[in-house]
């Protein structure tokens, strides 16, 4: 289709393969991730619970941002060999206080269990 810009009828075809290689990257680097963890051993050393994170972001539905809320939460650790960020769910969350200590048990990015 001729309009005074050019020839727009290979737009939609570019268009449809860019979002389309984002939706395969984003689903390539997802597998990667969970493939690394599962591979990765258990780990479990003495740490320090130094901080809790909230993180609130608005959820956008079709270029509109909604009312809807999505929320993470984070701990990040302490231990002999460094800092540790992991995410956790809203109940793990909420049984831990900043200043705990006890034994963590992770494996890759992903935290299995602390037990004070």
């Amino acid at each position: 289709m001729k309009t005074q810009y050019g020839d727009i009828s290979i737009f939609w075809p570019i268009l449809f393969g860019l979002i389309l290689a984002a939706f395969l990257l984003l689903i390539i680097v997802k597998l990667k991730r969970l493939y690394d963890n599962f591979r990765a051993p258990k780990i479990s050393v003495y740490a320090r619970l130094l901080d809790k994170h909230e993180n609130s972001a608005p959820i956008h539905q079709g270029g509109i941002s909604s009312q809807s809320m999505t929320v993470s939460f984070s701990f990040i650790f302490e231990t002999d060999s460094g800092m540790l960020e992991f995410k956790v769910n809203p109940q793990v969350y909420a049984a831990h206080a900043v200043g705990e200590e006890g034994r963590l048990v992770y494996k890759g990015k992903k935290m299995l269990t602390f037990e004070r």
